[in-house]
């Protein structure tokens, strides 16, 4: 089987490399995406002055291609809020439990190339950004488990993030 990419929330958090916490990530990474329980998991943005989420547009996906034939099986799954941060809503965890035991048994039987990729509705709240904003995005990955530090003070540009292209928090 092929290994399940497991960013924890922001693929582009690894341009940020100088700006991740090495024991953190090592943590997460031992988290597998297919057995992983998802009321483990929460992750807390710490977003600079003038950027917002939007409510109900930060996702997450989880999919696998089987590589036998190709078959896809793709979950998309909205990240409601928590205790100041995110999670996967508890409505939708067998759902998710569901998906990951389709990929559990494609990686057990023809093999699997999954992956689990998390999207937020960033906006502008204000005037927006600073140009230098940074953010910190922290971690829970065990339920009852403290919050862990995973990205520390990250220019914002490392997410690709451009002011000019996000929408207004307000609807405006």
């Amino acid at each position: 089987m092929k290994s399940i990419l497991f960013p924890l929330g922001i693929a582009a958090l690894l341009q940020a490399c100088a700006s991740v916490v090495p024991g953190t990530a090592l943590l997460a990474s031992r988290l597998d995406p297919i057995t992983a329980d998802p009321a483990d998991v929460a992750a807390f943005p710490v977003l600079p002055e003038g950027v917002g989420l939007l409510p109900g547009k930060s996702i997450l996906v989880l999919s696998g291609v089987r590589e036998d034939d190709g078959a896809e099986a793709s979950e998309t799954f909205v990240l409601a809020p928590w205790q100041g941060g995110f999670r996967i809503d508890p409505a939708d965890y067998e759902r998710f439990r569901s998906q990951q035991a389709l990929l559990r048994g494609w990686a057990e039987g023809p093999g699997v190339d999954g992956t689990m990729t998390v999207t937020v509705g960033a906006c502008i709240d204000g005037r927006g950004p600073d140009r230098d904003a940074r953010y910190s995005v922290d971690v829970i990955l065990e339920q009852g488990g403290p919050r862990l530090p995973l990205v520390r003070e990250a220019p914002l540009t490392a997410v690709g993030l451009d002011p000019a292209t996000l929408p207004s928090c307000t609807g405006d």
